[in-house]
């Protein structure tokens, strides 16, 4: 842990940047696809959470993926490798056997030196394939082929179709003929948007790409945050041509024969230049309502404010000094009159979530985060219909794709980096926007979380950050950990109770 001085000095730095603009509103991926035709050898199975399937060698229940020969010609297997990790120490070569043409063959990885000498996780990763090529120049493995799963329960398989497509099986068929698949199934991985989320200078144009591994798979978008699934939806092929100039969300579906088969995604692009709508309008385009039901309506900052302070030259700074989250929702979920979550906030419970896509974009060169969401008004006295500005947690469930969001966010004080919920957290009582209140200094939750934490105490987590909502910047945040049954698995231990 950083010492509480040099701790806090960054965060009133951080802090003062980002109250800058509250006050005023204050590898190159491979494709296994393509690979898969070149490659005659692939993973067509894997079960990584073995509890009452086939035991190894030792008689132990040991996760387990399966290698097929899909060429016409019998395989020498010594030819090639696997690794959990894309790293050259790390690929452990296949035994010396020959494998016949449609034939698989099993192997247990247990980190045992007769088997793969590592473990597969149940919350999804990558496999590689790679072939050692061998010449007078050198000698090095070349990747040839990889396999995404995703999360998965135990003695759960997933492997491929007869359709080629992967997805969850009926039964684990360890040697044998896949069993049929349940439910196809594919992971983020083997769609790649670029370029990723972030924000952008007013002179550049941006011209989104998809590669994609399975070309049969039809990639549908919409830009006003509604759900691909829509009427209004627009397919997106290799032919797509689609220049960005100004701010744009994009929130993509991927389907086979009309069904959803992987988690949706989103892009947000954000340009400096037109993160607000002037205060109390709203868009033509009707994706804003003139009113949020039956509550207060505020749109954006003061362009007064911010033109005639002379402000708009620092903006640039103070939406890069710390993270952003992006989240991409259908307007009506938030809006309409009768079910919109944000027209009755004080309305709580299941009934009142609704699905979304929640992007991280960190300051700094670190990769971003992403995940499907159910999103709910969180908060007491603040849900007032009263307030313009409500406070948010998100939950994150298997139902929507995802069963958590994946990412170190709190890394300064050794935060967890999986999440079964998360807070976007405003002033709350003691705001500008609700109250007018002079107690608004907005620091004083996380500072006093921060300082239970440096004198090891449970606490929970957080940091402040910008929020932006369907590319419409929506003021200054505080994130947070949720205490609560999954916070206490992470910190202390125990399982979380299954209701």
């Amino acid at each position: 842990m950083k010492p509480p001085d040099s701790h806090y000095f960054f965060i009133f730095d951080k802090v003062k940047a980002a109250l800058l603009v509250a006050v005023i509103c204050l590898f190159s991926t491979f494709s296994n696809h393509s690979a898969l035709a070149q490659s005659p050898i692939r993973i067509s199975e894997v079960l990584p959470d073995n509890k009452s399937g086939i035991s190894d060698p030792d008689g132990k229940k040991s996760d387990w993926f399966e290698i097929q020969n899909i060429s016409e010609k019998s395989i020498q297997l010594s030819d090639y490798g696997v690794s959990d990790h894309l790293s050259q120490k790390d690929i452990w070569r296949l035994p010396n056997k020959q494998l016949p043409p449609g034939d698989c063959l099993i192997f247990f990885a247990n980190e045992k030196k007769t088997n793969a000498p590592f473990k597969l996780s149940a919350q999804g990763e990558s496999l590689w394939i790679f072939k050692f090529e061998k010449n007078r120049e050198q000698s090095k493995w070349i990747k040839i082929s990889h396999f995404h799963f995703p999360d998965m329960d135990e003695d759960q398989a997933y492997g491929y179709s007869k359709s080629g497509l992967p997805g969850y099986l009926e039964l684990p068929s360890p040697g044998l003929t896949n069993s049929r698949v349940k439910k196809i199934w594919l992971t983020k991985n083997s769609f790649d948007i670029t370029p990723p989320s972030g924000l952008f200078i007013p002179t550049e144009k941006i011209q989104p790409h998809i590669l994609n591994e399975y070309p049969s798979i039809e990639i549908r978008y919409t830009t006003d945050g509604t759900s691909p699934e829509n009427g209004t939806s627009k397919t997106w092929n290799a032919g797509t041509e689609f220049t960005i100039t100004e701010t744009t969300t994009i929130r993509f579906g991927f389907f086979d024969n009309g069904v959803e088969v992987a988690p949706q995604q989103a892009r947000s692009y954000l340009f400096l230049n037109n993160l607000f709508l002037g205060s109390g309008e709203y868009d033509k385009s009707k994706m804003w309502p003139k009113n949020w039901g039956r509550n207060a309506t505020y749109y954006g900052p003061d362009q007064e404010l911010i033109d005639g302070w002379g402000w708009n030259e620092k903006l640039s700074k103070a939406f890069s000094s710390i993270p952003i989250f992006s989240v991409i929702v259908d307007p009506m979920d938030l809006f309409d009159y009768e079910n919109g979550i944000y027209s009755n906030a004080p309305m709580k419970g299941r009934n009142w979530e609704r699905h979304c896509i929640l992007e991280y974009i960190p300051h700094g060169e670190l990769k971003n985060g992403q995940s499907n969401a159910g999103i709910r008004i969180r908060g007491g006295f603040s849900r007032s219909t009263r307030n313009p500005k409500h406070s948010f947690r998100f939950f994150f469930r298997k139902s929507y794709g995802e069963p958590k969001f994946r990412y170190d966010l709190f890394p300064e004080y050794d935060g967890t980096d999986e999440f079964d919920h998360l807070d976007l957290r405003c002033s709350q009582n003691y705001s500008w926007s609700f109250q007018r209140d002079p107690r608004a200094v907005f620091i004083r939750d996380q500072f006093n979380r921060d300082l239970q934490l440096q004198m090891n105490r449970p606490a929970a987590r957080g940091d402040f950050c910008h929020l932006f909502i369907n590319g419409l910047y929506w003021g200054l945040y505080n994130s947070s950990e949720r205490p609560e049954a999954s916070y206490g698995n992470s910190y202390i231990g125990g399982k979380k109770k299954k209701k």
